[in-house]
């Protein structure tokens, strides 16, 4: 979470024969997919133009970490393309989040609940089974 892809995404234009459309400027936008819905969690350049048949985006990424995630690619007419399912894991631990917070106390006493801290990354990604 919160880096750039390593290998940052590139769509062909392709016209209804599968040849690539070249000599006209084609907006391509990217947009993001999570269990299915779409969000504006994609972070980055997300609207790139090409003259050559090919777009490749150079700076997407996604702060929020989670599974099942896919890229739209919407072109023109509508033409729509989709990415394979993917995983973003969570950055690295920078701080304590509250997780539960605790009961009122009654001076004197054990909390009668206890609070829970969790670790998370910078955007707050709690990271599971740290022992940090």
């Amino acid at each position: 979470a919160g880096r750039a892809f390593a290998v940052q995404p590139s769509v062909a234009a392709m016209d209804a024969g599968k040849n690539r459309i070249t000599g006209r400027n084609i907006q391509v936008a990217a947009t993001l997919q999570l269990s299915g819905e779409r969000t504006t969690l994609l972070r980055g350049a997300r609207s790139q133009v090409n003259d050559d048949g090919m777009v490749t985006f150079t700076d997407l990424r996604i702060d929020r970490a989670g599974e099942c995630n896919r890229l739209i690619f919407e072109g023109i007419g509508g033409r729509v393309a989709f990415s394979l399912s993917f995983t973003v894991s969570p950055a690295a631990p920078h701080k304590l989040v509250i997780a539960r917070p605790l009961a009122l106390p009654t001076p004197g006493w054990p909390f009668q609940q206890q609070p829970v801290l969790s670790v998370a990354d910078v955007w707050g990604n709690v990271l599971t089974g740290s022992n940090c």
